[in-house]
């Protein structure tokens, strides 16, 4: 039979065990959390799940109710945004709807990268939840090795964008 030290002793190294074991589920699941939202997001493609990590915590996470407004076209715009639940509607003169973005999708980065005012503004079609960087998060985040990841990410977006309303072009006048 245990004394009673003895046993108060094998009680605390039990609950420590447990508690890391807990800690080591919660950051399992950390991981795992990061590790869909690089999986998901084009603009984290070739980046690491700590990459993504940093990212994520130097932006900051919004919930935008559906139908409301993120922001409207010819406004000054400093932000990026990324789609990680939900869906937006990016909307050019007279209303029209240019595109719908869903998970994984960004927008906003022609403001960030070139200093512009929107070409568009962008409604949530639903209840969406959105990362959003900031110009300056973005300017400070970079070493070179993510700047160029990341800016080879934009390039791509950028370049299907261009082909996509190409087709569309073609298509409508051809």
């Amino acid at each position: 039979m245990l004394d009673q030290r003895t046993q108060s002793e094998l009680n605390n190294l039990v609950d420590a065990a447990s508690a890391s074991a807990e800690r080591s589920r919660e950051a399992d699941s950390r991981t795992a959390k990061y590790q869909r939202i690089r999986d998901s997001v084009s603009l984290f493609d070739g980046l690491t799940t700590d990459d993504v990590r940093r990212i994520m915590h130097r932006g900051n996470i919004v919930r935008v109710p559906g139908h409301e407004v993120i922001f409207y076209r010819d406004t000054p715009g400093r932000d990026m945004f990324v789609i990680l639940s939900g869906r937006v509607g990016v909307y050019g003169d007279n209303e029209r709807l240019l595109a719908e973005l869903g998970v994984g999708n960004l927008f906003g980065e022609m403001s960030l990268m070139l200093g512009k005012p929107r070409n568009a503004t962008v409604i949530a079609h639903e209840d969406t939840k959105l990362f959003v960087m900031r110009k300056e998060t973005f300017e400070k985040l970079l070493t070179k090795r993510i700047a160029v990841t990341i800016l080879g990410n934009l390039a791509r977006v950028l370049c299907s964008r261009i082909d996509a309303m190409n087709q569309k072009f073609t298509t409508e006048t051809g």
